[in-house]
Parts: structure tokens; sequence; C-alpha cells
């Protein structure tokens, strides 16, 4: 509830073009069914808030009965002040409340449920979800909450508490120099499943992927490339590299054209896409900067008709693979080593790397290496053991 009410894309569709959370969709250090199976301690709360893409603060309450007098009324004056800032917040921000129903005198124990509200006059909060079967949502003093929280969870020995949530800031961009592409944040539960959905796609039989093309090992590549991302996330994956500057872009590609690998991929890539016979790249775009093979213009006319057009088309829809061949080609060589070689052998090994950073030199090779670094942490080896716990 507070994630889709935070919009923040869990970048794994649901259904059809959706991307919602759900409760099968939510997931990183404990899936569904561990949950269902032995419920969901306030620490894994938390984790699972920042796995999916919340920024979230823990606030643990003091134990009841072995903490002081002081200590219960600073923690409740710091609980009220929170949820009297956010009801007044225009922010897209939220409290979470870990506590006690018995405290409350209510049938049940540990529950998690969102702050709808703060009533100044009566020093009450709105609980919303509240299992309605049982309960409507209702008023609560701060002081019964705060009690509610303060009581020891037996499976953790630990009190309870709130989680204060929202979107994550974007950091802004001080550097001197334009930044070709960037990448846009993705939780660290989404990476691990876009990983993992990756490798499943590249293991998988096609029949498509039998017959070498003309180009050999580099259609080979761009056939099971282009495979893995249709049986994959191609909505999500589309938007993985967005375009900054697109002079500067424009620059890296030239040069990356000396590149023969990154060349023979292009061509590759372009004769897929233009091929009507062909069903794997019919919903790709064709190359919008480098010529297509033969030597011809580019397949796209670029830039755009009018500066006004090239603005909306880069800053405001994010230009990216979805809409850019050559990108989709670029994706393939910065992604981590386990997806590259697995997508083709000839791909393997830091040569790839290297390579590219003496084709595209100056300041471009360094700006290339931080997207490598980037998507190395964003799409990890599938059942690595990676949580922000």
């Amino acid at each position: 509830m507070v994630l889709n009410s935070l919009r923040i894309d869990p970048m794994r569709t649901w259904k059809g073009a959706w991307r919602w959370f759900t409760e099968q969709n939510l997931g990183c250090c404990a899936g569904p069914e561990e949950v269902r199976e032995s419920g969901l301690s306030f620490d894994m709360f938390n984790s699972l808030a920042g796995c999916n893409g919340a920024d979230s603060v823990l606030h643990r309450a003091p134990p009841r009965g072995r903490s002081s007098g002081a200590d219960q009324a600073t923690f409740e004056e710091a609980f009220r002040a929170s949820v009297r800032a956010i009801s007044r917040s225009q922010e897209r921000e939220c409290i979470v409340v870990c506590y006690s129903r018995e405290v409350l005198g209510q049938s049940g124990a540990g529950h998690f449920s969102p702050i709808g509200g703060y009533h100044e006059d009566s020093d009450s909060v709105l609980i919303m979800d509240v299992a309605r079967f049982k309960y409507p949502p209702h008023w609560a003093r701060v002081s019964d909450i705060v009690s509610a929280m303060t009581d020891v969870d037996p499976d953790t020995d630990r009190p309870r508490g709130y989680v204060h949530l929202r979107l994550r800031r974007e950091h802004s961009n001080d550097q001197a120099l334009p930044v070709p592409l960037t990448i846009p944040y993705v939780p660290v539960a989404s990476g691990k499943k876009l990983s993992e959905g990756l490798a499943a796609a590249l293991e998988a039989p096609c029949p498509l992927l039998e017959e070498q093309g003309p180009d050999g090992a580099a259609a080979m590549a761009v056939r099971r490339w282009v495979h893995a991302v249709v049986a994959a996330e191609p909505r999500v994956l589309s938007r993985l590299l967005q375009v900054g500057d697109e002079a500067a872009l424009r620059e890296v590609l030239t040069r990356l054209s000396s590149f023969q690998l990154f060349g023979d991929l292009c061509a590759a890539y372009a004769r897929l896409q233009a091929s009507a016979d062909e069903g794997l790249g019919a919903d790709f775009p064709p190359l919008r900067f480098l010529a297509a093979p033969g030597g011809e213009a580019p397949v796209v006319p670029w830039p755009p008709v009018s500066a006004a057009t090239a603005d909306e088309d880069l800053a405001s829809c994010g230009l990216g693979p979805g809409g850019c061949g050559e990108l989709w080609v670029l994706l393939l060589l910065l992604l981590p080593e386990h997806l590259r070689a697995a997508v083709s052998k000839e791909l393997m090994g830091p040569w790839v790397a290297h390579e590219m950073a003496r084709a595209v030199r100056g300041p471009w090779a360094l700006p290339l290496e931080a997207l490598r670094e980037a998507l190395a942490q964003m799409l990890p080896r599938p059942k690595a053991k990676r949580c922000l716990q």
C-alpha cells in the first residue's frame, strides 16, 4: 500500500503493462510464502521497504519495563512530532507503526498499519490497515499506540516501533562534463529479479537461435540478447539507459563505431530489426545515430526536426534503448560478466571493457565504466546474498 502510494516503480510487470506492488512481487530478504509461514518482524519490514525502493528510517520504541519513564516520554514526543509533521506534509511520505494489538484490547498480536492522519484536539492518530473483517479503521490516542509499540515482541525479544517511509531523493549532477547516459534508480529487489529473469531466459532453448545468420557470432549474440529481453522484462530493460546529453552521446557512439565488436553487433542488430521474416526484432527500434549496414544514412533521421522536439524526446521522454537501436547494443556490452557470458562466449572477459575504453578515450571512458559498475551492482548474480538487512 505504501510503496504504491509513493509511486515507486517495482520494475516488474504484474498484468500486461501494469507495474504495481502486490503481495506476490514484493520480496527480497523475505518472500510471500516465508511471511505467511513465519510472519514479518519489525526489522524485516524495514529491510523489505528499503530493498523495494523506499527511503525508510526505523524508530524503535524503548522496551516497556526495561527503560525509564524519561525514555518513554521522549519517544512519545518524537512520534507525535513525526505524525503531526507528516499529516501536514505535501510530500509523498508515510508512517507505518508496528504495534501489539493486545495492548489496545484487540485480538491478535503484532500488526503493521499506516497512519492516515493526526487529530490535534484529541491527540489521536488514524489507524488505517486493520484487517477489515475484524475492525474498521479507527482513531487511537498517541499514548496508547506508543504503549503498544513498546511491547516486546516475543519472537525477537525486542520492542516494536514505527518506520518513516518516503521517496528516495535524487542526487544532483555536479560534474563539469556533460553525462552521455544515466541509469534510473532500480530497487535492490527489482534488480535481483531482473538478473534472475535474464539468466533464466538465456538458459531457455529457442528455435530461432539455432541457425547462424550472415554475421556469424555477432548475429547469434544479438539474437540471444533480444530473445532474452523479450522473455524477461522488455518494458523495464528499455528504460535502463537514458540519455543525459545528446551531443555527448553522439560523440561516444561515433567513437565506439571504431570498435570492431560494437560495429559488428550494430550491423547484426540492424539486419535483425529490418528483417521482415524475423520475429525477434519486430518490436525493437532501428539505429538512430550510426549508418546502417552497407554505409547508408541512419535508418531514422537524427537529430529530430526541431530543437523543441529534440528537447522533448531526450529530456521529457528520457530516450533510451526503447527508442534507439545502438543503446540496446551498448547495454549488452555493459552487462555484468555473468550475463554477457551467457549471451555469447565471445563477449566474455575484461577485454570488452578495455577495448571500449580505448575506443572512446578522453573524458568518455570514465562515464562508460561508471555505467558498467552501476549495472554490476544493479544486476547481481542470481541467488546472490545481497540485501540491505
